[in-house]
């Protein structure tokens, strides 16, 4: 079984590096993104110069700036269909990063699962976690004992309070930062910058990981135990994507109700319709930078998502043979379609994950397994 995952994870992985990269070549979408550097300004954006220089390394800031002109569509919020979608995206890589770093870390010293969080966390900001999340879930079912316990132990080097402040500090504050519209609450010039720090939130994430495990959690005593403490890393992350995903979600519905989208005030809330383009669709196709970003976001979240769920339906799956309890897969089916409709694909996963945590959620009739022995 491990095999047929890895096989699939490969899969996910080389359809997310076509759909983003080969196929919005093909359409055009990286020339938009030259040209628009070539201007000199940001989009949408004529009277707003493009920063120039953020590190003193120009070709560390050319790359720079091309992310700058990436991000500022999705986070100015002129076209708000595509603000949603990016924070769809955000709060949804919030559940599928904290299943990842739990992971490492309960199957890993803690400077191992440090090293090893670093690697996948600027990989991932490199190439996109719709690459990069599925090549760590086929190298991790490649290298998993099949009857491994990774329930965690009381040596559990990492409080819950850690991962998310981390979290928070690293990745949703300066977030929140560069979502704030320019020059209407921060400056362009500081928007630009925000945008383009963000970019290192892996290497924050792990440099206060390390300052709070040396020096903040060895002052404070475990009394929750560990099960406790990395439930509440899932609650957080959860909530994260599944607010996400409403927000996007409410927006989406609102935009298909035909009384509501005649509404001049409403018709920004329509999302471009080019989120699973054509593999020969031609280049001319493709006539707008913010229609380009649209397709790349989907297709790097919804593959990211779906190499999760994968991942968590095995384990949930897994702890119920463990468990020796019967899965009713048709009832399983539909609380996925639910889940996913409603909570989203991230938080469908995070929730798989969490409710394989332990008997006391696998054992309820109402989830869909029953045991074996009844």
């Amino acid at each position: 079984m491990d095999s047929v995952l890895r096989y699939v994870f490969l899969l996910l992985a080389m359809t997310s590096f076509y759909m983003m990269y080969i196929s919005l070549f093909n359409n055009g979408f990286f020339n938009l993104l030259s040209h628009q550097l070539a201007t000199r300004a940001l989009p949408g954006e004529s009277d707003i110069a493009l920063l120039s220089e953020y590190t003193g390394l120009k070709a560390f800031d050319g790359i720079l700036e091309s992310i700058v002109i990436f991000f500022w569509p999705i986070s100015q919020g002129h076209h708000v269909g595509l603000s949603l979608t990016g924070l769809s995206f955000s709060g949804g890589m919030v559940g599928i990063w904290m299943i990842v770093v739990v992971h490492i870390y309960r199957t890993r010293s803690f400077m191992r699962g440090m090293a090893i969080t670093l690697i996948v966390g600027i990989a991932q900001q490199a190439v996109g976690p719709g690459i990069v999340i599925p090549c760590y879930f086929a190298l991790t079912s490649r290298a998993r004992p099949p009857k491994k316990n990774l329930h965690l132990t009381g040596t559990y080097s990492t409080s819950n309070h850690g991962l998310v402040v981390s979290m928070i500090m690293s990745y949703i504050f300066p977030l929140v930062m560069m979502s704030l519209p320019a020059p209407a609450m921060i400056s362009p010039l500081f928007k630009q910058q925000v945008i383009a720090a963000w970019q290192g939130w892996p290497v924050y994430f792990v440099i206060i990981m390390t300052t709070h495990h040396l020096f903040i959690n060895r002052g404070h005593r475990k009394e929750a135990s560990a099960r406790r403490q990395v439930l509440s890393v899932y609650h957080f992350g959860f909530a994260c994507s599944c607010l996400c995903h409403m927000a996007w979600l409410s927006a989406f519905v609102a935009s298909k109700i035909q009384s509501l989208t005649q509404s001049s005030n409403l018709w920004y809330l329509c999302p471009y319709g080019v989120a699973f383009p054509l593999l020969n669709q031609p280049a001319q196709r493709l006539g707008a930078l913010e229609a380009g970003l649209f397709a790349f976001l989907q297709w790097d979240y919804c593959v990211a998502a779906a190499a999760t769920m994968v991942w968590s339906t095995d384990r949930y799956i897994q702890e119920c043979h463990r468990a020796e309890l019967e899965i009713d897969k048709f009832r399983l089916i539909l609380r996925l379609l639910g889940w996913i409709l409603i909570d989203g694909p991230s938080a469908t996963a995070v929730r798989l994950i969490w409710e394989s945590e332990g008997p006391s959620y696998l054992q309820n009739t109402n989830r869909g397994v029953k045991s074996k022995t009844t």
